[in-house]
């Protein structure tokens, strides 16, 4: 059953998403990172002996993807729809006037202030008037 939100209710969950966001950000950071140093180290061949350190990269990769994995599932829980994890993009399902919506979120705004259609995305953001 799909979760409705108020404003206050959305506003209310920004903190806790803001620290699984960042997070996410962070590991995204870590792994690509990491994939690049491993590329790097299995273009040089075998013959350089960089297996435990491959292994080991490969392993924080792992890690990585796990520990994302959590973040993913705490925000899922939460029953708001996470669109972009690079910019911080977060639509929490709302009624307006009796319409399906979406309260938008990006995570460089300080509180929830625009809406949006189901059909209308981000490019159709709006804000929402007090």
């Amino acid at each position: 059953m799909r979760k409705y939100f108020t404003l206050e209710e959305a506003n209310r969950l920004l903190p806790m998403l803001r620290i699984e966001l960042t997070a996410l950000q962070r590991l995204k950071r870590e792994m690509e990172q990491n994939l690049a140093r491993r590329r790097a180290l299995l273009a040089a061949g075998d013959s350089a002996g960089f297996g435990d350190l491959i292994l080991q990269l490969e392993w924080e990769i792992e890690r990585a993807a796990l520990e994302a994995r959590v973040h993913l599932a705490n925000i899922s829980r939460t029953g708001v729809e996470l669109k972009d994890p690079d910019i911080g993009l977060v639509d929490f399902p709302a009624w307006k006037d009796g319409v399906e919506v979406f309260l938008c979120w990006r995570m460089d705004e300080e509180k929830v202030s625009h809406w949006h259609g189901k059909d209308a995305g981000y490019m159709g953001r709006m804000p929402i008037e007090d």
